[in-house]
């Protein structure tokens, strides 16, 4: 049970720690970077934080944030900043090459997540 628990925090940990990471390369208020954590926690206690990408989840909840704070976010550079995150996270010398494919895949994964999250949250 408590290694568990210390998973659990661990995972939070990273996915609130990616979500910070975009936002400040955003510029989000503070007040949109809590409402995101406060979505993700959330969102963690009604699905199973153990099958989910957190990073998606993250970037997902920043973007929910956004909207629901009426701080409008361009697609485009939350998605350019999701792609190089994720590549950064994996190999720290990595310099993506950004495709416009690829943007649009990315772009449906996280508009995805966001409805996901809004249909079990219930903002």
């Amino acid at each position: 049970m408590e290694q568990e628990k210390v998973q659990e925090l661990r995972f939070l940990k990273g996915a609130f720690d990616f979500l910070k990471l975009l936002a400040r390369k955003l510029k989000f208020s503070q007040t949109i970077i809590n409402s995101a954590m406060f979505y993700l926690l959330k969102y963690t206690r009604v699905y199973p934080y153990t099958s989910m990408n957190k990073y998606l989840v993250a970037a997902s909840c920043l973007l929910l944030a956004a909207k629901v704070r009426t701080e409008p976010i361009p697609m485009e550079y939350l998605v350019e900043w999701y792609i190089w995150a994720e590549y950064k996270r994996i190999n720290s010398k990595a310099n993506p090459h950004i495709s416009d494919k690829m943007k649009s895949d990315y772009r449906a994964r996280i508009e995805e997540q966001e409805f996901d999250i809004l249909s079990l949250i219930h903002i």
